[in-house]
């Protein structure tokens, strides 16, 4: 595995990763509250759809009104279901926006973590051998590979 990251080149890129995955961990429990707080939003979406079209208006359970909010919430849409009434589709609408605002937070949530943990090191060391610019973390020169 080591050599394919060395033929790609791609070893450059080990460090950023391992911090954006570290980020990942320290904020999987915001993002798991996140995550069940939308599941939740679909439940209810769901279950305010099925109330307000019935099974008249293609609705015909709570569960397919649920898989109705989870595809609009996502931005997916397939087209399968839709909302006839005004009040189902003005209830729609406000899905699909609150989809665009949820597909950010997560974003977001990382993003803090990284800047507020301070992961943009600038420490940086210099190869003996072709003065190529490191990181402190760096036990080989990613140039010639010369042992730091």
């Amino acid at each position: 595995l080591l050599r394919i990251f060395r033929v790609l080149k791609l070893s450059r890129f080990l460090l950023e990763s391992n911090l954006l995955l570290q980020s990942l961990v320290r904020s999987s429990r915001k993002i798991g509250v996140f995550l069940f707080t939308v599941v939740l939003l679909c439940i209810i979406m769901g279950t305010f759809m099925y109330a307000i079209e019935g099974p008249e208006n293609g609705f015909t359970s709570i569960p397919l009104s649920i898989y109705w909010a989870i595809v609009t919430l996502t931005t997916v849409g397939y087209g399968d279901i839709a909302p006839s009434t005004v009040i189902g589709q003005l209830l729609a609408s406000v899905i699909m926006i609150l989809g665009y605002a949820i597909i950010a937070v997560p974003t977001g949530i990382v993003t803090v973590d990284l800047t507020t943990n301070n992961v943009t090191k600038t420490d940086s060391l210099l190869c003996n051998s072709c003065n190529h610019s490191l990181t402190a973390e760096h036990k080989f020169c990613s140039n010639c590979g010369t042992q730091l």
